[in-house]
C-alpha cells in the first residue's frame, strides 16, 4: 500500500509540475506558475525518493533527498508562488504580511522559552518574508521573496546534504528526520514547513475573500479576475460563490473553490504524520506491524494531499464559460 500511495504521489506530483510549468513557458506573464510547478516537481522528487527507500532500501543519500524535498523546500515554494499571485492584491499581501510578523513573535517566544536552534529559522524566514511583503511596491514584494526563498533553499542544501546523522538510519520503516539529524537541521524543516503552510492557507483564504467580496475598482481587474460584482452584503457573496457561483462571473467561484482545495491539500501533505498515526492504530487492529503502519500513512497523506491540491489548481484555471457582463440594473419585463 505504501509502495502503491507513493508511486502515485510521485505520478501526480510530477504530472502537475510539467502542467504548470508549461504554462508559465506558454504565458511567462506571472512568476507564480512557475514557483508551484517548481514546488510540486519538488513534492514528486520526494515522492520519488520515498518509493525508491520502500523497493531498494534506505540509504544516506535517499533519505537526505527525502528529507530536503519533502520535509524543508516544497511547501514554502508554495508560499512564494502565493506571495506573487497576490502581490498587486495589496490588502491580502498587508495581511500576510502582519500575521508572519505574529507568527514571528509566536516563534521567538518558543526559541526564549525552549530550544533556540529549533525556532530561530522560523523567526528569521518570518521575519524576511513579513518585510517583502510589507513593502510598498508589488514588483519589490515578489522579487525579494523569491530572493529570500532561494536563499533559504540553497542554505537548506548545503545543510541537510552536508549534515552528519546522529544515528544510524534504521533497517525497517521510515527514517525520522527528529531521530538523525540535530535541531539546526530540523530547524530548517520547521521553518519551511510552518511558516510556508501559514502563507499558502492564509493567502488561499485572504486571495478568496478578496475575490468575493472586494469590487473592482478599475476594467483591468474585471479583466484580471473574470469578476464583475454589484453591491451585495458579503453573507450573500459567499453564498453565492462558494455554492451556486455568478452567472456573469463564473470564475470567481472556481477561484475560491480551487483556494480552498489547495489549502486543504497543503493541510494534507503536511499533517501526514496524522495519517501515520491512524495507520498505526489501524495496523495494530488487523495486525499490520508498525513500521509498515507508519509508512503507509505517510505516502497516503502525500498522495492524497498533492491529488487535492492538483484538483485546486485546476479548478482555479478552469476557464469562464459565460461571457462577462456589464453590471446594471435588471431589464423590465414586459407583461404583455
Amino acid at each position: 500500500m505504501a509502495t502503491l500511495a507513493a508511486f502515485v504521489a510521485t505520478v501526480v506530483g510530477g504530472v502537475f509540475a510539467v502542467a504548470l510549468l508549461q504554462r508559465f513557458a506558454a504565458r511567462g506573464r506571472t512568476p507564480a506558475s512557475l514557483w508551484w510547478g517548481l514546488s510540486l516537481a519538488q513534492f514528486a522528487v520526494a515522492s520519488a525518493a520515498l518509493l525508491a527507500g520502500q523497493l531498494l532500501g534506505w540509504g544516506g543519500a535517499v533519505f537526505r533527498v527525502f528529507y530536503l524535498f519533502g520535509a524543508v523546500t516544497n511547501v514554502l515554494w508554495l508560499a512564494l508562488g502565493t506571495i506573487a499571485i497576490n502581490a498587486r492584491r495589496r490588502g491580502v499581501t498587508l495581511t500576510l504580511g502582519v500575521v508572519l510578523l505574529i507568527t514571528a513573535g509566536l516563534c521567538a517566544w518558543g526559541a526564549v522559552a525552549g530550544e533556540q536552534q529549533l525556532w530561530l529559522p522560523s523567526v528569521v524566514l518570518s521575519l524576511a518574508l513579513a518585510a517583502c511583503c510589507l513593502l510598498p511596491s508589488a514588483a519589490l514584494t515578489a522579487r525579494t521573496a523569491a530572493v529570500v526563498v532561494v536563499a533559504f533553499t540553497a542554505l537548506a542544501a548545503v545543510r541537510v546534504l552536508g549534515a552528519e546523522m546522529v544515528t544510524a538510519i534504521p533497517a525497517t520503516g521510515l527514517p525520522e528526520g527528529r531521530e538523525l539529524f540535530g535541531l539546526q537541521v530540523r530547524g530548517l524543516a520547521v521553518a519551511g514547513n510552518a511558516v510556508g503552510s501559514v502563507v499558502v492557507i492564509l493567502g488561499a483564504l485572504a486571495s478568496s475573500a478578496h475575490v468575493v467580496w472586494k469590487r473592482p475598482d478599475r476594467e483591468a481587474d474585471v479583466l484580471l479576475t473574470g469578476v464583475n460584482v454589484s453591491d451585495r452584503s458579503w453573507f450573500a457573496a459567499t453564498a453565492e460563490w462558494l455554492f451556486a457561483g455568478r452567472r456573469n462571473a463564473p470564475k470567481a467561484g472556481n477561484v475560491v473553490r480551487g483556494n480552498l482545495l489547495i489549502a486543504l491539500g497543503v493541510l494534507l501533505a503536511a499533517g501526514s504524520a496524522l495519517f501515520a498515526y491512524v495507520s498505526e492504530v489501524l495496523g495494530a487492529i488487523i495486525g499490520v506491524t508498525l513500521a509498515d503502519a507508519e509508512t503507509t500513512g505517510h505516502a497516503i497523506g502525500l498522495a492524497i494531499g498533492v491529488v487535492v491540491m492538483y484538483a485546486g489548481f485546476r479548478r482555479t484555471l478552469a476557464p469562464v464559460e459565460t461571457p462577462l457582463r456589464a453590471t446594471g440594473p435588471p431589464t423590465p419585463v414586459d407583461a404583455t
